[in-house]
């Protein structure tokens, strides 16, 4: 079941990083409609909505990382690159 919500899902989550970027076109966007610039309002609010659903669809989950019962995750976290002393070292 969770393989075949992986597999259908196009849109993931929004990195909450994109907001720097999105936050401040909205809010320009947004004065200069009430503004009267409605021309470069809409085209900044549309470009804006333009980057959410491409940083959605980047993020979007892939079919290798559903779980399936009984099986480990498709990506390990990378080894420790400190090594433990050996007990001659101290």
């Amino acid at each position: 079941m969770a393989r075949d919500a992986a597999r259908s899902a196009t849109f993931g989550r929004i990195d909450p990083f994109c907001w720097v970027l999105v936050a401040p076109m909205l809010l320009v966007g947004g004065v200069a409609i009430l503004l009267g610039v409605l021309q470069i309002g809409i085209g900044l609010v549309g470009i804006a909505a333009l980057v959410l659903v491409f940083d959605s669809w980047v993020n979007r989950p892939r079919p290798e990382d559903a779980l399936r019962p009984g099986r480990a995750p498709a990506r390990r976290p990378a080894a420790s690159r400190t090594r433990a002393p050996r007990g001659d070292e101290w």
